[in-house]
């Protein structure tokens, strides 16, 4: 359902710029937002990188917790 909203509002949005002349502006918003998209992917895998490392450490850490509680 949710697909079908985002279809209808982008092929609404493409026919208003191309029946007001503005299809240029259109597909130029549509490459610069492309773009930040993909800036903002690579982003967010370095940061979720990031805080997989981390709680792969974690996790290591809080096993040898339990080994050694379990070895007193």
């Amino acid at each position: 359902m949710l697909n079908a909203i985002w279809a209808g509002m982008i092929v609404l949005g493409i026919l208003y710029g191309a029946f007001t002349g503005n299809l240029e502006a259109v597909s130029n918003a549509a490459l610069e937002s492309a773009g930040e998209a993909v800036d903002l992917c690579i982003t967010m895998c370095g940061i979720m990188g990031l805080w997989t490392g981390l709680m792969k450490i974690a996790q290591q850490e809080i096993g040898r917790a339990v080994q050694q509680e379990c070895r007193d």
